[in-house]
This record gives structure tokens, C-alpha cells and sequence, in this order.
């Protein structure tokens, strides 16, 4: 372990995880849709982080978590955040509505 990481707890908002007043996100949090359930919101988790570099966090209290990346809140504040998760919905709907008509169009050959 090179370097020296810290255990805390961040928040599930519906703008990312937050943690120091900063927000992050990660491939497992989109996927399963944390920031658009009510469920979750308001949840907290564990992380672990580095004291002197907030650029990512890790979920849980191991290394081998979900690494989360920051979100530039500078390009994704209120509106635009708004609307770049209202885009990636689009696109997985759009992505499964493909993959309906595609199965039906190609079926597989056993």
C-alpha cells in the first residue's frame, strides 16, 4: 500500500456521493441508479480517501472498492448536472429498446 488512505463516511445526494462538500460518481453508481432513487438518497456509505488527493474516493473500507472519480462541478453544476443524468437515462433506455429490436431483427443461431 503505497499510499496512506482514510476511512469516512459520504452521503448518496441526488448530484452524486458527497463527501467534504465535494461529489463524485462511479460506473456502479450509475448503473444501479443511486442518484435517482429515492431510496438511497439521504444513505450514507463508507470510503476511504487520501488525505492529499481528492480527485477519487474508494467505496467501502478496503482498497478493493469502487473507485469514484469527482465530478467537475464547475461544467455539471444544478441545471447542467440535471441534465447530463437525464441524458445517460436517455441513452440507457435508448440502449435497451436497441437491444429488443436488435434480438428480434438477429436472433442468435444455437
Amino acid at each position: 500500500m503505497d499510499k496512506m488512505y482514510a476511512a469516512e463516511i459520504a452521503s448518496i445526494t441526488p448530484n452524486g456521493i458527497e463527501f467534504n462538500k465535494y461529489r463524485y460518481t462511479c460506473r456502479r453508481a450509475i448503473k444501479e441508479q443511486w442518484f435517482g432513487c429515492s431510496i438511497l438518497i439521504g444513505k450514507t456509505i463508507p470510503i476511504l480517501y487520501h488525505p492529499e488527493d481528492i480527485s477519487t474516493i474508494i467505496l467501502g473500507h478496503t482498497e478493493d472498492g469502487d473507485v469514484c472519480r469527482l465530478v467537475n462541478i464547475v461544467l455539471y453544476e444544478g441545471e447542467k448536472l440535471s441534465e447530463y443524468y437525464e441524458a445517460l437515462d436517455c441513452l440507457k433506455i435508448a440502449r435497451k429498446k436497441f437491444r429488443k429490436v436488435a434480438s428480434k431483427c438477429f436472433p442468435r443461431e444455437s
